[in-house]
């Protein structure tokens, strides 16, 4: 009896040392960002829900304080290296997390602009012509860097640098690497056709830079030192351009409608070359990121004849891989 009652508390104290280990390893993984994480915002119309998640691991904190209420779709998130996280609107109202992520601090020195990101262990935005990064000290955003003419936007790349985008509107392409005090331009090259709308966000991956333009559907763009193309350039991609993402080996997929207003991922391969990966129905908002070469996440809001909620998509075997939560989430950030 002795013996049995010995290896089962040495099985038992094992047991616990072996899936705290694990579960310390998942976090490690998240801390050293060998994993690229998603932070996400779910809310079931009562109560909000900060999701951490990767491929491999998923942990989510129920707030015990309230975020600012805001319209469902107009949510921006970023999340720093610190793993601090903030959730704002550009028009009145922002929050930031505290203590274990369950609580929240609202606060009114909101963001003028979306273009909203975690740079090294601050929060920085871009509002043209100006750089600002949050003071919590004194609870306020400073002015610490003018882009002279710039007007487009930032975006960081997966080596977690920061990147300014310029588009002159008819043939000029610039970018800029920023630092903490100056800016370096790296690419300034003529594009031989004309995007149209607005930027929206940009990728870095080890090979090109990309930019995708909003409220276009031929709006994506490829970048390196010697070359630059549109790569949806003569044919639409769908009736109506949604979102798009680009993984680590520089794979392209966009989620776009059709006339019908059904919902597709798509692979951009080539102009005119844009198969049908996946279908999500026909209602709902939708945001997508890339975590590695073969995984996209997607958020989605008032999908109510698809996927709704927070999954991941594997883009090598065309299947999701792991739906998180079907409540609506409102905010999506990758963290680079």
């Amino acid at each position: 009896m002795e013996i049995a009652t010995k290896f089962f508390l040495t099985t038992t104290i094992f047991a616990i040392l072996f899936f705290t280990s694990c579960d310390r390893l998942d976090m490690y993984d998240i801390a050293s960002q060998k994993s690229r994480t998603a932070y996400a915002i779910a809310y079931d119309g009562v109560n909000y829900t900060l999701i951490i998640t990767n491929i491999h691991y998923t942990k989510s904190f129920k707030s015990l304080t309230p975020l600012p209420t805001f319209a469902l779709g107009s949510y921006g998130m970023a999340v720093n290296d610190k793993k601090e996280v903030i959730v704002y609107n550009t028009l009145n109202l922002a929050a930031f997390s505290e203590y274990d992520l369950t609580q929240w601090k609202a606060t009114s020195s909101y963001p003028q602009s979306t273009f909203l990101l975690g740079f090294n262990n601050k929060f920085i935005y871009f509002f043209s012509p100006n750089l600002y990064f949050y003071d919590n000290q004194i609870d306020n955003w400073i002015s610490f860097l003018s882009l002279s003419t710039l007007t487009s936007g930032i975006f960081k790349g997966n080596n977690g640098q920061l990147y300014a985008y310029e588009y002159d509107g008819t043939t000029s392409v610039t970018i800029y690497e920023i630092n903490e005090y100056n800016t370096n331009l790296l690419i300034n090259i003529t594009l031989p056709s004309t995007l149209s709308g607005t930027f929206q966000k940009g990728y870095k991956t080890k090979n090109a830079f990309y930019t995708i333009n909003k409220d276009t559907k031929r709006s994506i763009c490829k970048i390196s030192s010697s070359m630059i193309q549109i790569v949806n350039e003569t044919v639409d991609t769908g009736n109506y351009y949604i979102d798009t993402a680009v993984t680590d080996d520089d794979l392209i997929y966009c989620l776009v409608t059709d006339a019908s207003s059904n919902i597709f991922l798509k692979q951009i391969i080539s102009d005119s070359n844009y198969p049908v990966i996946a279908s999500f129905g026909s209602t709902g908002n939708f945001i997508m990121d890339s975590l590695d070469d073969r995984h996209v996440v997607i958020a989605s809001s008032d999908n109510t004849d698809g996927y709704n909620g927070l999954f991941i998509y594997d883009v090598d075997e065309n299947k999701i891989v792991k739906h998180i939560t079907n409540t609506d989430v409102i905010a999506l950030y990758v963290l680079r």
